[in-house]
């Protein structure tokens, strides 16, 4: 009985081996060929010369994560993961799965049938850059306006920041830190204005004047988030204009401060009109998927109800109305706004708000 069940075991273990040997032979891949990238689809292709493992999982590289290639047309295809969602509007939106897809910048490793492939790795292209994002280039506007540009550019700009420096103060400037400062004022000692910058071009008629939001800019890879430094001073509501239908209940409230960054693929810039008239054109890239320029196909939104005494760094994720549409070349395709009040169009706010910052990057 003892030899049967000896020889039993030899049998087994010498299957274990075949098995091992056969699994060795399987996963015998070197070599990772990346092709087919899309940065703004966030997709490649890989393939593995002669090998032919059954399932392929990529990282990046410093994560723990692994996530599994889907197989398309018989090729193993790195594309990113959505989780679907209703944000505070009741809209539809997408956001990413961290990790997946193939983004600017990162390192990717890979595994063939659940072994690391050893030495292969792809270092995908790097992303976008943010004019003046460090804030460090600033110029002139109109003779005396402080103009968050280097001279002969025009990537940001401030609405009503002319109508504050008649009277000795601006809605934005750079401070001694060399950051931008944004902060609220009371024009002619009665009409509260509220810091802001933003990417566009203002323009002022009178009394009255348009923020133009949106600039010409050139998409080569989607981003996860908007990272940007800030500080705050954040008070409560104690302004509330007359044109604002809902002001009343906002009185004495906690008043919000906000940063935001859209992706945005208009035919015309989108104009908000406000002074001492009925402001007109207000728009809030969380509540609505589109405007007559176009269509608005993600944002990346932080409200900032709570003072910060120093820098801090955040990163803003981006959800996404339509993970396919890119903006067409030449089309108005990027707003980046920072505002001390959120209802500030509408003249209600806290007439005391400060902002800075300092800093923006895309994130990917």
């Amino acid at each position: 009985m003892k030899k049967i069940l000896d020889v039993a075991l030899v049998l087994c273990m010498a299957a274990l081996m075949v098995s091992c040997d056969k699994k060795s032979e399987d996963i015998a891949v070197s070599v990772v060929e990346v092709s087919d990238v899309d940065m703004w689809a966030n997709t490649a292709s890989l393939s593995f010369g002669d090998a032919a493992p059954a399932a392929v999982s990529y990282r990046v590289k410093g994560t723990d994560t692994w996530h599994d290639a889907e197989i398309i047309d018989g090729e193993f295809t790195v594309a990113p993961v959505w989780t679907e969602s209703q944000n505070g509007a009741g809209l539809t939106v997408y956001s990413l799965v961290e990790g997946t897809g193939i983004f600017a910048g990162n390192t990717y490793e890979f595994q063939a049938d659940g072994q690391i492939v050893a030495g292969a790795e792809y270092t995908a292209g790097e992303g976008d850059v943010i004019p003046n994002g460090d804030m460090s280039g600033w110029s002139v506007k109109d003779g005396s306006l402080p103009y968050p540009n280097a001279e002969g550019e025009s990537f940001w700009d401030s609405g009503n920041n002319s109508m504050s420096a008649l009277f000795g103060a601006n809605l934005c400037q750079q401070d001694p830190e060399g950051v931008a400062y944004l902060k609220a004022n009371m024009v002619l000692g009665a009409v509260f204005a509220p810091g802001n910058m933003y990417t566009g071009d203002f323009i002022m008629d009178g009394l009255t004047g348009t923020a133009n939001f949106g600039k010409v800019y050139s998409w080569t890879a989607r981003p996860s988030a908007l990272k940007v430094s800030y500080k705050a001073n954040v008070g409560i509501i104690d302004q509330v204009g007359s044109s604002d239908p809902d002001g009343d209940s906002y009185k004495g409230s906690q008043d919000i401060t906000r940063i935001y960054a859209v992706v945005v693929d208009w035919t015309a810039q989108h104009g908000v009109t406000s002074g001492l008239t009925s402001p007109t054109g207000m728009w809030d890239p969380a509540a609505a998927s589109s405007l007559d320029e176009g269509a608005i196909i993600g944002y990346a939104s932080l409200d900032i109800t709570a003072s910060q005494a120093e820098f801090t760094d955040v990163e803003i994720p981006f959800v996404w109305y339509d993970t396919v549409a890119k903006p067409a070349e030449g089309n108005y395709s990027v707003v980046i706004s920072c505002a001390t009040s959120n209802r500030g169009d509408y003249l209600t706010g806290c007439s005391a708000n400060e902002l800075w910052v300092d800093d923006f990057e895309w994130v990917y």
